[in-house]
């Protein structure tokens, strides 16, 4: 509906352009408008895409006045199709006429809202006209900033604007300039101000599932880190008790054999005191090994004992994740599909952005 009523306020202001002063007393022979609307019917002929045809009439004339003023979209000109030899030489038709660039212009804004009608939501709108909406507004710094703002904040994906504080605020700040310029004084906004303000909403509300999803995201990655580091500290600590145990086992072994042979010893104490005396200072080293091995082996189970808690605990929080990591990926999706429907949405907010503010300039 408000795509409609802008339509008609761009065909008026046009036709408001087209100042015509006709003569008063001019008239149009039979024969005459017989040879225009033939010339008219031709002209629609070969210029299919779209023609709007006014007819004025003269109140104090007793026939019509007529003439036909073809707009043709593709080729953006006035034509005036009357027939010179019935005018009378008391006055002469003047047309106050925009440039062709103005005309243009206007046109092309005018197929753009038809565009959107007919595409909707797969219509795409090019940067190109965004800088060139910049140019055409450069005399008001506050909104050409604002469009400037906007146009490098649709070069930048969902990343980076989610990620940069300044970006957001930047797109922000455009959004809100844009609004409140909208509300001021001067051409109806045929609802621009609630679509932007719908249209930040939405934005504020993906930005904000993006950085939940993308903590999420982080927070299971630096996990699965953390649980490499500690798979491999288990290897190392695995290695180093085996190594331990053996030391132990081989240090009982060593010693069941001393004190076998001690009965032997004490019987050969005479002949063998000497060795004896070595014998016992070595079980007494072997003793004392043990006992250091002990203390390690001691030590040893109550650091497993705590890396197994540790590592069991970190089991139960990484099963416990999958499940959120992939309910992230998917609302990660989930908001990309959303930031294209946004990215399209502004861009067709600022295409009925761009008709509204120059239509006030």
């Amino acid at each position: 509906m408000c795509d409609q009523e802008a339509l008609r306020e761009g065909i008026s202001l046009n036709e408001g352009h087209q100042r015509v002063n006709e003569p008063t007393n001019g008239l149009f022979t039979k024969e005459t408008t017989e040879k225009v609307a033939l010339d008219h019917s031709i002209f629609t002929l070969k210029k299919p895409p779209i023609a709007i045809s006014t007819s004025h009439t003269e109140p104090k004339s007793s026939q019509s006045d007529m003439f036909d003023i073809s707009i043709n979209i593709e080729c953006p000109q006035v034509e005036i199709m009357a027939n010179d030899e019935t005018c009378t030489d008391e006055g002469e038709m003047k047309f106050d006429q925009k440039s062709s660039s103005q005309i243009f212009e206007e046109e092309h804004d005018l197929m753009r809202l038809f565009q959107m009608m007919k595409e909707g939501d797969d219509m795409e709108v090019d940067l190109p006209y965004v800088s060139k909406l910049i140019a055409d507004l450069h005399d008001n710094k506050e909104v050409t900033k604002a469009l400037a703002d906007l146009e490098a904040s649709l070069k930048k994906g969902l990343n980076e604007i989610a990620c940069s504080e300044e970006s957001r605020l930047r797109l922000q700040n455009a959004l809100n300039l844009l609004s409140s310029h909208c509300s001021e004084d001067g051409a109806p906004s045929h609802g621009l101000q609630d679509t932007i303000h719908s249209l930040q909403q939405e934005i504020q509300a993906v930005l904000s599932s993006f950085n939940q999803a993308y903590s999420t995201i982080d927070t299971f990655t630096k996990l699965e880190q953390k649980e490499k580091l500690m798979i491999e500290q288990r290897s190392q600590r695995e290695k180093y008790v085996k190594t331990l145990l053996y030391d132990i086992n081989t240090t009982k072994n060593s010693i069941a054999k001393m004190q076998l042979n001690e009965a032997d010893l004490k019987e050969q104490i005479s002949k063998l005191q000497a060795e004896l005396r070595s014998k016992e200072e070595e079980i007494e080293e072997y003793k004392r090994k043990l006992l250091s091995l002990q203390e390690q082996e001691k030590k040893s189970v109550s650091d497993t004992i705590g890396f197994t808690m540790e590592f069991l605990t970190m089991e139960k929080e990484r099963c416990r994740m999958v499940e959120d990591q992939m309910k992230a990926r998917q609302q990660l999706e989930n908001m990309d599909a959303k930031w294209s429907s946004c990215l399209s949405n502004l861009k067709k907010t600022m295409v009925l952005l761009g008709v509204h503010l120059k239509q006030k300039l």
